[in-house]
């Protein structure tokens, strides 16, 4: 793929993102999400961070992607690239503490 064509067949095929949350007391944080994601995880690494693969889900076929399209054609650039974002927050069930980060999927058409 070049930066002109982001495909929305690829990127939901692929884990685009891994969001690591790093904490000393993993056990007592609540994580939740939300965007048009697929998310695997949590997994643990050898320190004890929770780790989670985010891909795109948007559309399983190129029919589905148009009517996604009639639904969010405002999501699209001023390049011609559609944007969706997708958040994750993590709060602490004991002192309440809540981080929330988010990143964007940029893409162009469902398939080549």
């Amino acid at each position: 793929m070049n930066s002109a064509d982001i495909y929305v067949k690829d990127l939901q095929r692929i884990t685009a993102f891994k969001v690591t949350i790093i904490d000393q007391r993993p056990d007592q944080l609540k994580v939740t999400y939300a965007g048009p994601i697929s998310v695997s995880g949590p997994t643990k690494d050898s320190n004890g961070n929770l780790i989670y693969n985010v891909s795109l889900k948007i559309a399983s076929t190129e029919s589905a992607f148009d009517s996604w399209l009639d639904k969010n054609g405002n999501l699209r650039e001023s390049d011609g690239r559609y944007k969706v974002n997708f958040f994750f927050t993590a709060v602490d069930e004991k002192s309440k503490d809540r981080v929330q980060v988010g990143d964007s999927f940029f893409f162009t058409e469902f398939s080549n």
